[in-house]
């Protein structure tokens, strides 16, 4: 009896599950690329501009700082203040060295240049190897010419794949 009464709630529980179809689609305009270990900021901001493309999003840009005296809370405020910056992660290795995981939003002209100044001004490194993460990016497309960047920046040297950026589509119960 038990296991019958289990079985017609299971049933139950099934059939009044709602589960919408699922189809792949594609955000308009955008794609997702992933880019070589060695790659730089610069050479990715650089390869945008030179083919007038907008930077939705860089992630997983590794930086080190290497034997500066300034206190790595001053640091650490300076860079969580930046609209465009994202700190995943910082990593204290010694007290001189230490390892940021940075993600850039938005990363246009005026950021590249504050983002440099501030490179320069606490001796920040750009680590392009041995890197925590998969360096990857959203850039913006004229809408309807993806299949022609993707296959563009598929060919680039710096880049590993170049891909729509796709919607993820779960069923659920409501």
């Amino acid at each position: 009896m038990k296991v019958y009464l289990l079985l017609l709630t299971v049933i139950f529980l099934y059939n009044a599950c709602e589960k919408p179809p699922c189809t792949e689609s594609y955000i308009p305009g955008e794609i997702i690329l992933t880019f070589k270990d060695s790659t730089t900021l610069l050479e990715t901001y650089d390869l945008m501009d030179s083919l007038n493309l907008s930077i939705l999003n860089l992630n997983n840009f590794d930086y080190y700082l290497n034997n500066n005296n300034t206190p790595i809370d001053t640091i650490i405020n300076k860079l969580e203040s930046k609209n465009y910056l994202v700190l995943h992660s910082y990593t204290q290795n010694t007290p001189f060295q230490t390892e940021f995981n940075l993600a850039f939003n938005n990363f246009d002209l005026i950021s590249k240049s504050d983002w440099f100044t501030t490179v320069t001004q606490y001796q920040l490194v750009e680590k392009t190897s041995n890197i925590s993460f998969m360096k990857f990016g959203t850039i913006k497309v004229p809408e309807s010419e993806e299949n022609y960047w993707i296959e563009i920046l598929n060919e680039h040297k710096n880049i590993t794949s170049a891909s729509r950026n796709a919607h993820v589509c779960i069923s659920y119960c409501q």
